[in-house]
């Protein structure tokens, strides 16, 4: 009968880690368009110029806005350089677009191809 028992937790407890090891899915940017079978045929780069960031909170700010713009497929903002790079899908979305996203620190279009 401790046989018994043990030998159900010890199955339990191997169904809970195997569980847990599941892939999860995610649910920003190309990840979830890609998962979806969409993924954008008409990708542009741009370059941002990015005035007033003093920090890397500052860049991680304008990363965060400029990521959650539908379309936009990757971003990185450096603050010590005062620039964005962004990937976007253009059928979905202009750098114009992208730039107007920092709304705290002010941002313009340096390069924007395709």
């Amino acid at each position: 009968m401790r046989m018994k028992r043990l030998l159900i937790i010890v199955v339990s407890m191997a169904a809970l880690l195997l569980a847990g090891c599941a892939p999860t899915s995610r649910t920003t940017g190309a990840t979830t368009e890609t998962l979806r079978g969409s993924a954008p045929t008409n990708v542009h780069e741009a370059t941002l110029a990015i005035d007033g960031m003093t920090c890397t909170s500052c860049a991680l700010g304008v990363e965060y806005q400029l990521k959650h713009v539908e379309g936009v497929i990757d971003a990185k903002v450096s603050y010590e350089d005062g620039t964005a790079y962004v990937r976007y899908d253009a059928d979905k979305v202009d750098a114009e677009t992208i730039a107007k996203a920092s709304d705290v620190y002010p941002a313009s279009v340096l390069d924007d191809s395709s």
